[in-house]
């Protein structure tokens, strides 16, 4: 959804001071969403973190279980077996959640900079037409970023939810071999 509102001539005197409010708005509205699914991509990297390290407590624990047991019966083997299986694919999903990959930017800062130094010096009319190209360049421009980082915080988060399955599975199966321990 691009921010074709601006394409057109404002109205002289209050209508054009509207129009020029509401582009400020959106701008401004763009840059809080900017700032929303940059926070969304921050807490889905604080889950998958949790994910790692409580995947790893759980391979840990199996590990002492190992060494605790002489030769587990078939039915523990199968329940350890899985809940390692499990858990080393947890934590294979959460690394892949947490992989670096390119983030768009925001606009501002150079960008804006260099864009205000276009319209130094011009005036009258043709101050008012690149004005309206200035703002739908950096509406095009955050529409642009909000796509790719929703985008990449919908892959991060299916990674993360499968992930999160997995590790659900392992404490299933974790659950499982202690009942049968405890009635073997």
């Amino acid at each position: 959804m691009v921010f074709h509102i601006f394409a057109g001539r404002p109205e002289p005197g209050d209508t054009g001071e509207k129009y020029a409010a509401l582009r400020e708005k959106a701008l401004e509205a763009s840059y809080d969403e900017y700032k929303e699914l940059t926070a969304a991509w921050r807490t889905l990297d604080t889950k998958a973190q949790g994910n790692v390290t409580i995947a790893g407590i759980f391979v840990a624990a199996a590990v002492a279980y190992l060494t605790k047991f002489e030769r587990p019966g078939p039915g523990e083997r199968f329940f350890l077996l899985f809940a390692i299986l499990f858990l080393v694919t947890c934590i294979v999903l959460a690394l892949v959640a947490l992989f670096i990959r390119d983030v768009p930017p925001h606009y501002l800062g150079a960008s804006l900079r260099e864009m205000v130094e276009d319209l130094e010096g011009v005036t009258g009319e043709e101050f008012q037409a690149q004005l309206r190209y200035f703002y739908n360049l950096h509406a095009e421009q955050w529409e642009s970023s909000r796509k790719r980082l929703s985008g990449a915080n919908k892959v991060k988060g299916e990674y993360l939810l499968v992930s999160q399955v997995f590790l659900l599975l392992a404490i299933v199966s974790a659950a499982a071999l202690v009942i049968l321990k405890i009635f073997s």
